[in-house]
């Protein structure tokens, strides 16, 4: 990473690149995606298969690490490409073509070599080379017609029910001296 200042190094492209795969849940739906009050059902399963990727703390210990980034500029770096696994895994989630345009070009995710350095360098214990790995068979599937069509995730239904009453506080007072 190029170094603005002793320690303090420039992570703008990182964070570009990280923005670049829509790093957000993504619905068909507009109008249901701005509702503030809604909530996507998922199960443990579900959750377990994205879950570690979440943990991110976007470092870029793991592009510093990457001998792909060294070596290719314009590489998407492990940090986005794992993030983009993350989302496209999430069952709540419907934007993985937009993701998919983002990482299947020519400096993205077919840039990889798997040397795992990304892994093995993560403070977190985090695999991107994993995320990196399963988002490549990802790609190849939907490529050769292979893939497994999800369905959404269904909204939860919210309690209709109002709140309780608060319950009465007592009055605060302060004994002051005479």
């Amino acid at each position: 990473m190029p170094i603005i200042k002793d320690l303090v190094p420039d992570l703008t492209k990182l964070f570009a690149n990280h923005n670049s795969i829509k790093p957000y849940i993504i619905r068909c739906d507009k109008e249901e995606m701005d509702k503030t009050n809604t909530e996507y059902a998922q199960t443990p399963e579900e959750l377990n298969t994205f879950l570690q990727f979440t943990y991110c703390i976007k470092c870029g210990i793991c592009i510093a690490a990457c001998p792909t980034s060294a070596s290719d500029k314009q590489f998407l770096g492990p940090q986005a490409l794992a993030q983009c696994y993350r989302y496209c895994a999430d069952s709540r989630d419907e934007g993985c073509e937009d993701r998919v345009s983002a990482v299947d070009k020519e400096h993205g995710i077919w840039h990889c070599h798997l040397a795992a350095a990304c892994s093995e360098s993560c403070p977190k214990g985090l695999d991107p080379g994993l995320a990196i790995q399963l988002m490549k068979r990802r790609l190849v599937s939907r490529a050769i017609g292979a893939e497994k069509k999800k369905q959404p995730a269904q909204i939860v239904k919210l309690p209709t029910t109002s709140t309780k009453p608060k319950m009465p506080v007592p009055e605060f007072t302060v004994k002051g001296k005479k």
